[in-house]
């Protein structure tokens, strides 16, 4: 670089030289042009004690310098300190400062030297691909007005990444190791965070439990996006094979603590859709999505479960065994489980009421709310078995296991459980099947596309104090059962459109109830009857088509006939404000071991028919409000003890009747008072016994009740025939102003009563 006009600095001012000219303050004469200086003469740099000179137009290596008294020059965009010697390019000492970065040059290249960081801007420019920067150097404030500034590390590490820890997530590589050390790292909780993928898990073999991956510690999180965790060993076909993809809580041990306030957020679990080998056996086979084990405060939220093997989420109950080593062991229950917002798929099938696979199985849990989940094609979409006994057992009570159990007394699990808002279509066997203490099955609405795989009750309890209330259910054959051993039930408020069969749209269980106490320890062989049930204000509907045989009943009540143990299995029944269409029988009653059944203020609104010239040849497919079987040696008082009052009947072919109407003196029930009945061809089979007892039959009202056959005790109905000059008067009460009349027959004669 050639200087054709030396520039002379004096007193801190630059000033243009020409060859030949003296520097002022100095004797130095300007250089000739080639040999240029640049002179500066003041504080900065000592006169003569500086230059820049060229040989030719690059510097010469050792022939030029430039020197900077205060060991700092500034020049465009920062700062050079020492000295800076170049040849070919190459920089042989020196530091120099750019935007606050110190660096050196190399060529073009520019590379960061130095942590130390101003005030100002950092561009791309002034950092490689190479770079580091210590994240604990940089500062972060979130944006508001009360924002508190913290590093950038602290920032980072709110959460962490499964990535961090070398999981890759291409849904081929084994990421058990790296999940593994991410869940491990948090031992005073917090995030791990799972990237879009699909992870594969292996199995873990402990000495009872296994696992894919595990979750010991408290207040940990696990929280995805779009991002999958399957099995790595896709063959899970026996007991051995199996494994849970999560276990929450500590493997074989039942003494470690409780894992605490832990989520599962937003995770989407993948299984291989392998199944139970037979109907209902074996549900601690080990095929889980997520089993928990002594938790405390679970949460899982927006997960989805696709595939499903036997089960999707399932609580490690205190009386387990091991299918490999066919072995029991003991464990500590769970607490405080909430399950919501998730979506649960298992995989198209046709086959009906097969109990193979159960998304939900609360038997290890006290006190769990499963609400706003959807359920498809689960055989069971929500189940548990519990064990506490009465209301007045309270947690700490313990029972001790039969059956080759020998580990001592545990305690009892399976109350309080909350099954709210959820949707279930096609469960091939009971929506929800929990069998526990105090039991809530509120708001649901429940689907089926088809009655030959739906078969089964969707709704089943065999719970004690349960409400089953507010639901829907839809193209079903039967819909809410309260089956053995359940007591304190309330089924109320229920809007049902059933196909309907035998069993009942609605019924009571309680066949076999003895059997049922003996063989599970846990009820102590107590034979408590199955009382204070409640079913009311539901809507029923049944289909408009024919029913056949003893098919198409509204509500059932089926107990044993004889059963050494129970004078009575069922007691205490309401059937109160139920509105019931289409029905071949209304209630239906099989055995002989039921008591004290109120029917108050239903409406039993028959099939359609036709209402013209109403008489005995018109056709109705509804059979009988209220049927009895008759084929299993039914006493015949079974229904002495039964009120039927205030009810409405439109349109039947018999008020009472038995199943075939071939038996022998059976008693109607002793209370039949302030009925309506329109539209009644008969009030009874022939083989039912008429009114005899004093005010058996009282109070009644109608019009088109067509038999005219009731006398006895039958007192003060108004129940118009159809025909003749007057309305049918026959036993009715009647004040003329002066006298009370009673009416004789229906064609107006009367005596006075004064």
């Amino acid at each position: 670089m050639a200087i054709q006009s030396p520039i002379v600095l004096a007193s801190g001012f630059f000033s243009q030289l020409f060859p030949g000219d003296t520097v002022p303050g100095t004797d130095t004469t300007a250089q000739a042009s080639g040999n240029a200086a640049l002179v500066l003469a003041g504080t900065a740099l000592a006169s003569g004690n500086a230059g820049i000179s060229t040989g030719l137009t690059a510097l010469a290596s050792g022939n030029a310098g430039l020197v900077s008294a205060s060991n700092k020059v500034p020049i465009s965009g920062g700062y050079m300190t020492g000295q800076l010697f170049a040849a070919s390019g190459v920089v042989v000492s020196g530091t120099l400062s750019r935007n606050g970065f110190n660096v050196v040059t190399v060529g073009d290249v520019e590379t960061v030297t130095s942590t130390m960081i101003a005030s100002g801007t950092i561009i791309d420019a002034d950092v490689n691909i190479s770079g580091a920067i210590n994240a604990t150097k940089l500062n972060f404030l979130q944006a508001g007005a009360s924002g508190v500034a913290r590093t950038v590390d602290s920032k980072l590490k709110d959460v962490v990444s499964v990535k961090d820890f070398g999981a890759v997530g291409d849904g081929t590589t084994n990421d058990t190791v790296a999940i593994q050390a991410a869940i491990d790292s948090l031992a005073a909780g917090g995030v791990i965070y799972f990237p879009p993928g699909t992870y594969r898990v292996a199995r873990n073999i402990g000495t009872n439990d296994r696992w894919g991956i595990k979750v010991t510690g408290s207040n940990i999180t696990l929280l995805g996006h779009g991002a999958t965790l399957r099995r790595f060993n896709t063959d899970i076909s026996t007991y051995a094979l199996a494994y849970p993809i999560l276990l929450v809580g500590t493997p074989d041990s039942n003494v470690a603590s409780a894992t605490q306030n832990c989520e599962v957020i937003g995770l989407t679990f993948t299984g291989e859709n392998t199944r139970h080998s037979s109907s209902g056996s074996a549900l601690s086979d080990g095929r889980y999505a997520i089993a928990l084990k002594n938790t405390v405060n679970t949460i899982i939220s927006d997960c989805r479960f696709d595939a499903i093997d036997s089960e999707a989420i399932f609580t490690q109950a205190p009386y387990s065994y091991d299918y490999v080593s066919s072995a029991y062991f003991n464990t500590t229950k769970n607490y405080q489980l909430r399950i919501k917002d998730c979506l649960f798929n298992a995989t198209l099938h046709s086959t009906n009421g097969r109990a193979l696979l159960h998304a939900v199985n609360l038997s290890g849990v006290d006190d769990c709310i499963v609400g706003n989940n959807q359920f498809f094609w689960c055989d069971n979409a929500v189940m548990g078995s519990g064990t506490y006994d009465i209301p007045s057992n309270t947690e700490n009570d313990t029972w001790t296991p039969g059956g080759g159990w020998a580990l001592g007394a545990i305690k009892r699990t399976g109350r309080n459980w909350v099954i709210i808002g959820n949707v279930v279509r096609n469960s091939s066997e009971h929506a929800f099947y929990p069998e526990g203490m105090d039991v809530t099955i509120t708001g649901n609405n429940i689907v089926c596309d088809s009655t030959t795989i739906c078969a089964s009750d969707q709704i089943k309890v065999r719970s004690r104090v349960c409400n089953v209330t507010g639901n829907t259910i839809s193209n079903c054959v039967y819909g809410i059962t309260a089956s053995q051993p359940s007591f304190d039930v309330s089924i109320s408020g229920n809007t049902i459109n059933a196909i309907g069969g035998e069993g009942g749209v609605v019924g009571i269980d309680a066949i076999g109830l003895t059997t049922y106490i003996n063989n599970r320890p846990f009820l102590g062989n107590n034979y408590r009857p199955m009382q204070n049930i409640a079913i009311t204000g539901n809507a029923i509907t049944l289909k408009e088509a024919a029913h056949s045989s003893n098919d198409g009943s509204a509500i059932r009540i089926y107990t044993d006939y004889t059963d050494a143990n129970f004078t009575n299995q069922v007691m205490n029944v309401t059937i109160e404000g139920n509105t019931i269409r289409n029905h071949r029988s209304g209630v239906y009653i099989i055995g002989n071991l039921q008591a004290t059944i109120v029917i108050k203020g239903n409406i039993f609104r028959a099939k359609p028919f036709t209402l013209g010239s109403f008489s005995t040849s018109t056709t109705l497919d509804t059979y009988a409000t209220l049927l009895v079987n008759r084929s299993g040696g039914q006493s015949t008082t079974a229904l002495r003890e039964l009120l039927f009052t205030g009810n409405y009947v439109y349109g039947t072919t018999y008020i009472y009747a038995t199943t075939d109407g071939l038996g022998s003196s059976y008693d109607t029930p002793w209370g039949n008072q302030s009925n309506r009945f329109d539209y009644v061809k008969y009030i009874k089979t022939s083989d039912v016994n008429a009114f005899s007892i004093y005010n058996q039959f009282t109070s009644n009202s109608g019009i088109y009740f067509l038999d005219r056959t009731w006398s006895g005790s039958a007192l003060n109905n108004s129940l118009y025939g159809g025909a003749g000059s007057y309305p049918e008067l026959r036993q009715t009460f009647f004040w003329d102003g002066a006298s009370v009349r009673f009416y004789t027959n229906d064609s107006n004669s009367y005596v006075l009563l004064n």
